[in-house]
């Protein structure tokens, strides 16, 4: 799904106007937006709750909920200028959205 919301928010801004950078923030719009990706899945867990969430939860911890999206993403990896050997630059990449 994040993948979808950059390529809508890419084509708002071509259709539109470039936006200035944020003063201050030394991070490109595209950049921002994996952040707020990543913020978006924030949360603070003790080790039982991970452990119990492992064994009976629908859904991955939330870290792996970010980090295996943004390591699979060509997008992320260009944005970043992570290198090949990164371990945030998957290879192969397996992108489902």
């Amino acid at each position: 799904m994040f993948h979808k919301l950059l390529k809508a928010y890419q084509r708002w801004v071509a259709e539109n106007h470039k936006e200035l950078p944020l003063p201050g923030v030394p991070l490109t719009h595209n950049q921002l937006y994996f952040l707020a990706y990543a913020q978006s899945e924030c949360s603070v867990s003790t080790p039982e709750k991970l452990r119990y969430a492992a064994l009976v939860a629908t859904h991955s911890v939330p870290k792996y909920r970010v980090i295996g999206p943004v390591s699979n993403s060509e997008d992320f990896a260009r944005e970043f200028k992570c290198n090949s050997k990164s371990a945030m630059n998957h290879q192969p990449k397996c992108e489902i959205w």
